[in-house]
């Protein structure tokens, strides 16, 4: 299945969710892209719950500016039910007004060292994928922050991919590259856990490996006492990690969504409950 038509399913399949159950508001999240075609997904969830008696709106976010130490970029939308709250906002907060972002050395900094396929005794999840040796020399040679095109200068000779050898010009310059101790990480996908589909090596040039599967949770902003399982799976602990919605993004939305329909239920400062 694409991931257009996986975004599609999802989407428009919560619509018999909300139908059900009608909630006082709605908030979903999705990729930066989801609403940029006059088609879109997007549009036809609007279009869905607008037949639900559903005001809803729609902006692009970038979680570094709530906080999350990570540059992703992603689309929110929040709904509202037109008979219970009369007076809605007619926009989605794009930002936490004051709030710094973390740099990736103050997230995982702390963490003890690794190297590649090690695991750190009595720390849940801090894992590393296993290297081969190629895949060493070449991280090796990566400094934090730069392009892959150190690959083809170094003590082993051009280390390039055969197929990147080919191209007439430079591209996926992110692949087998260091984050910047730094700096926000990049986008933490599902796979994080590898040096060849992004800039996720270690930024400490003495730990020669990708992110932990720990260090892309808290890249994540989720607790550190939080455990993903089976922890011996790096791959679907890494799949559940990089398809979530960062928790600081969702309770930044959860208590706006609060704050929102607190005049509607004064009594718990916000958020209705059936039978109430």
């Amino acid at each position: 299945m694409t991931n257009h038509a996986r975004d599609r399913n999802l989407l428009i399949t919560s619509l018999g969710v909300v139908k059900a159950i009608e909630p006082d508001a709605v908030l979903c999240e999705n990729v930066e892209g989801i609403g940029r075609q006059e088609d879109s997904v997007l549009g036809e969830f609007r279009t869905g719950l607008d037949g639900l008696d559903y005001s809803f709106y729609a902006r692009i976010i970038n979680a570094k500016n709530f906080g999350v130490p990570q540059s992703r970029r992603r689309t929110i939308g929040v709904g509202y039910h037109r008979k219970t709250l009369a007076d809605f906002p007619d926009d989605v907060p794009g930002c936490l007004q004051g709030k710094r972002c973390p740099t990736v050395q103050e997230i995982i900094g702390r963490l003890p060292p690794l190297a590649a396929g090690e695991v750190a005794p009595n720390l849940p999840n801090h894992r590393a994928r296993h290297l081969s040796d190629l895949n060493l020399k070449r991280i090796a040679c990566a400094a934090p922050g730069q392009s892959n095109q150190y690959l083809k200068d170094t003590p082993w000779g051009d280390l390039t991919l055969a197929c990147h050898q080919k191209l007439d010009k430079p591209s996926f310059g992110d692949t087998y590259t260091r984050m910047a101790g730094d700096q926000p990480a990049p986008t933490i996908t599902t796979k994080f856990i590898s040096i060849t589909n992004g800039r996720f090596g270690h930024y400490d040039t003495r730990q020669n490996r990708g992110l932990s599967v720990q260090e892309g949770a808290l890249l994540q902003t989720f607790p550190e006492q939080y455990a993903f399982y089976p922890e011996n799976n790096l791959q679907f602990c890494a799949t559940l990690i990089g398809n979530a919605v960062p928790p600081k993004i969702a309770r930044f939305y959860g208590e706006y969504i609060r704050s929102i329909t607190a005049d509607v239920y004064p009594q718990t400062g916000g958020f209705g409950c059936p039978g109430e």
